[in-house]
């Protein structure tokens, strides 16, 4: 009997997992559902014992997982990790779990797919995830449901959730923004498939538990520097803006210029505070402004700037657009 083509494709992506990566795909093969599903994984070179977990599970369940084996780092040369997965997907829809989170709702992918089926409208459906933190489980689960559409996500480039919550329609689009052709290719996975299917759909968030995401205090992206983190988000959101042929650009700079004032007002040691202004003169293209944040920043104005002026400026400009 030929084996079914899977509806759910469910990208996953690894690096030095070990500790986790068991949990991880025993929670995606215990889904309960009417469809068939596929897991592709890949292994970004992990260093540790990642590999050899994840070739004892492609002997286990050759039909249902497949890897990718990196034998050199992909992210840290500017590449995304989910491109390869993209292109191998079969599925209908697309999932995201990532090697260190999980899923508890043995019925999410169902739930999701249900939802995807009933609304044409739809292109994506997220789910709360609950937050680990060590051995601290800190519950987010709520009710009803909230839609989104291209614009909110952009603005806000969140909505309030992790990536392993996602399933989206595979769509033409997300096929073409994932092909690795190297424009989109350092953002993250997470708003990049966010985007791509808000191109043909909207949003819906579902506010109930079904995930849990890991908070790892030692992860590659925890341990930057706050201006660093900040250098990783920009760099993704304005990645987006391109996606979408930078008709949100100056909407999600001058969110992220307010971001920086609020920072640089409440930042108490002086070395931050002057990586920050440098941060914001580096989005600020219009000199005046720059010259006047600059002035305000440094007088007695600075909280009164900070908190309330520049929101005239950046905030209620961009939201109001």
């Amino acid at each position: 009997m030929a084996k079914a083509e899977p509806r759910v494709s469910v990208l996953v992506r690894a690096y030095n997992v070990e500790p986790w990566i068991e949990q991880c795909l025993e929670s995606i093969l215990s889904q309960q559902t009417s469809f068939a599903v596929e897991i592709l994984v890949h292994d970004d070179a992990s260093t540790d014992g990642t590999p050899a977990i994840l070739h004892r599970y492609v002997e286990q369940y050759p039909d249902q997982i497949s890897v990718v084996f990196q034998t050199t780092n992909q992210h840290g040369q500017g590449l995304n990790p989910a491109s390869p997965l993209v292109a191998m997907a079969r599925g209908q829809f697309l999932a995201l779990c990532d090697g260190d989170d999980y899923w508890i709702d043995p019925r999410k992918l169902q739930i999701q797919v249900d939802r995807l089926d009933g609304d044409s409208s739809l292109s994506i459906v997220m789910n709360q995830s609950d937050l680990l933190e060590g051995d601290t489980l800190k519950p987010r689960s709520g009710n009803g449901e909230s839609r989104y559409q291209l614009r909110h996500f952009v603005k806000q480039m969140a909505v309030g959730s992790a990536s392993s919550s996602i399933l989206c329609r595979h769509t033409p689009e997300i096929r073409v923004d994932f092909s690795g052709a190297g424009l989109h290719d350092n953002t993250g996975a997470d708003w990049l498939l966010c985007v791509s299917a808000l191109k043909s759909g909207e949003l819906c968030f579902l506010h109930r538990s079904m995930s849990i995401y890991r908070i790892r205090p030692r992860s590659l992206y925890s341990t930057k520097s706050w201006v660093d983190q900040f250098k990783v988000h920009i760099h993704s959101a304005l990645t987006v803006s391109v996606i979408l042929n930078d008709r949100w650009r100056s909407q999600i700079l001058n969110i992220n210029k307010r971001r920086l004032l609020l920072r640089w007002v409440n930042s108490a040691e002086p070395e931050e505070a002057a990586c920050i202004r440098k941060e914001f003169c580096k989005i600020e293209s219009n000199a005046l402004l720059r010259w006047l944040a600059n002035r305000a920043m440094r007088s007695s104005l600075k909280k009164a700037y900070g908190n309330h002026i520049s929101k005239i400026f950046y905030w209620k400009l961009a939201i109001a657009s």
